[in-house]
């Protein structure tokens, strides 16, 4: 009985080492995207795993373009995450964010952020930024931030618009509440 034992969990040890190898190994992950189809260039779908070898849920970013926000024109970002569906009888939730940036200085306006867990109070927030007088409010409560301060989205917007080959150090300011 404990030769089985072992056996079962050796096997168990070896493919969770091989799931954790194929799905954290930049080259296997690249090299598999050409077999994919349905590669779009303004969205980007993730799969969330748990220690890299559970999958857990999915998340994905994409970019709806330009639109038109209190007279400004803006990039609209979204993201979403959810669990998966296998998952709902244990646990469900999803994330939805949205982030409007202003073209000329690639700047947060507006992010809106909703999370909804089983069982919790659904979360929503709206903050707004004034990034000429260095202020953003949430729910009428204004504070001061630093110049050129960026939402989650946003940062991640302004990340890949910067060339590594030619700025050696970065910094950002990104508000996390």
């Amino acid at each position: 009985m404990r030769k089985i034992i072992l056996v079962f969990l050796i096997i168990v040890i070896l493919v969770s080492a091989f799931v954790y190898r194929n799905n954290n190994n930049l080259n296997i992950v690249i090299s598999a995207l050409p077999n994919r189809g349905d590669i779009q260039s303004d969205t980007l779908r993730y799969r969330v795993y748990l220690w890299g070898i559970f999958p857990l849920g999915e998340a994905v970013f994409s970019n709806k373009g330009i639109e038109e926000y209190h007279g400004k024109k803006v990039y609209h970002l979204s993201a979403t995450a959810q669990s998966l569906k296998i998952l709902s009888a244990f646990f469900k939730g999803y994330a939805t964010l949205d982030s409007y940036i202003d073209i000329r200085d690639s700047n947060p306006i507006l992010f809106k952020q909703r999370l909804a867990v089983t069982g919790k109070k659904e979360i929503n927030k709206e903050i707004i930024y004034d990034q000429t007088r260095g202020i953003m409010s949430m729910a009428g409560v204004k504070r001061q931030i630093l110049p050129n301060t960026q939402d989650p989205l946003s940062a991640i917007f302004n990340i890949r618009r910067i060339d590594f080959d030619k700025m050696k150090d970065i910094q950002m300011n990104i508000n996390t509440n």
